[in-house]
Formats: structure tokens, C-alpha cells, sequence
């Protein structure tokens, strides 16, 4: 069938995968003088975190609420938010058991812990 045929086997596939990975359905963050607390609803399912007050525990939760919801081991290890023009990007890195420091990255449309979320998605489940 030619080329049209392998862009047909191709779009299946896409299709197929998406189908049965979950996805990131929203974030919510409530700040308290406890901490911050992080649920995340992925595939329909809630999880919820629970950190300390610092300088990247949101970030650190959203890591940890993701591993667990992903079922797997990882730890935040630094988050950095920068500028390009009008866009603002968050980049996670996060260290994954058994495949090392991963990275991800995202562009903030709607809101920041939504994105930032979106970036560990991305620096969990990267392939290495």
C-alpha cells in the first residue's frame, strides 16, 4: 500500500497507546502553616501528598503524588522555571529507579502546578 498504508499502521499505533495510558486530569494545591498538600486525579483516580513548607515542596509533592499514581520510584530533584518570549516553561528533574536522572518539560497554559505536574509526567515516564 505503500507510504499511505504505513501512516495508517502508525496513526493505529498512537491510538493504541493512548488509549491505555492514564492521563494527568488535574492538580490541586492547598497551602496550610502544616505544608502543602497536593492531590492529583490521574486516569479518574485521586492521590494525594502531603510536604513540609520549603522552597520546592510543591514541586516535590507532585513528584511524589505522580510516582505513587505512576507506580514508580522517584525523587524530586530540582525544578527550574524559566522565560522564552511570552511562554513560561518548567523543567523537572527527577532521579527514577533503575533508569537514572530523567528530565520533562512544559509549557504553563493554564495554571503553574498543572504544568509542573505535565513536566514530571514527562520526566517519569521518559524513555532512556
Amino acid at each position: 500500500l505503500g507510504a499511505s498504508g504505513a501512516t495508517a499502521e502508525a496513526s493505529a499505533e498512537v491510538d493504541v497507546r493512548s488509549a491505555t495510558t492514564p492521563e494527568l486530569d488535574s492538580v490541586s494545591v492547598e497551602e496550610s502553616r502544616d505544608g502543602i498538600a497536593i492531590r492529583l486525579v490521574v486516569g479518574g483516580e485521586a492521590v494525594s501528598r502531603q510536604v513540609g513548607s520549603g522552597p520546592d515542596g510543591m514541586d516535590a509533592a507532585i513528584v511524589a503524588a505522580l510516582s505513587q499514581a505512576l507506580g514508580i520510584e522517584a525523587d524530586h530533584v530540582a525544578t527550574q522555571r524559566t522565560e522564552a518570549g511570552e511562554a513560561k516553561i518548567i523543567t523537572v528533574l527527577a532521579e527514577v529507579a533503575g533508569q537514572g536522572q530523567q528530565v520533562g518539560s512544559a509549557v504553563v497554559v493554564a495554571g503553574e502546578a498543572y504544568a509542573t505536574a505535565q513536566a514530571a509526567w514527562r520526566a517519569l515516564t521518559a524513555q532512556v
